[in-house]
C-alpha cells in the first residue's frame, strides 16, 4: 500500500473553498480505486507559492512518508 500525501491550493480571489474541497475530494476518490493512503492533506489558501514554501513543503512530504 502507497502512503502519499496531497496539496491543494486556491490562488485568487476568483477561487474560494470550493476549488479546494474538490481538489481534496478528487485525490481522496483517485486514492481509493488506487489503494493509496493520504496520509495529510496541505491546504494553501491564496498563499504566494514561492520557491521557499514548496522546497518546504516536499521536504515535510518526504519525512512524513
Amino acid at each position: 500500500m502507497l502512503k502519499t500525501v496531497t496539496y491543494a491550493r486556491y490562488s485568487s480571489d476568483k477561487q474560494n473553498e470550493q476549488y479546494i474541497e474538490g481538489q481534496i475530494h478528487g485525490c481522496e476518490q483517485f486514492s481509493k480505486t488506487d489503494d493509496i493512503v493520504i496520509i495529510k492533506h496541505y491546504i494553501d489558501r491564496t498563499l504566494s507559492n514561492t520557491t521557499d514554501n514548496l522546497q518546504n513543503t516536499h521536504y515535510t512530504n518526504l519525512q512524513l512518508c
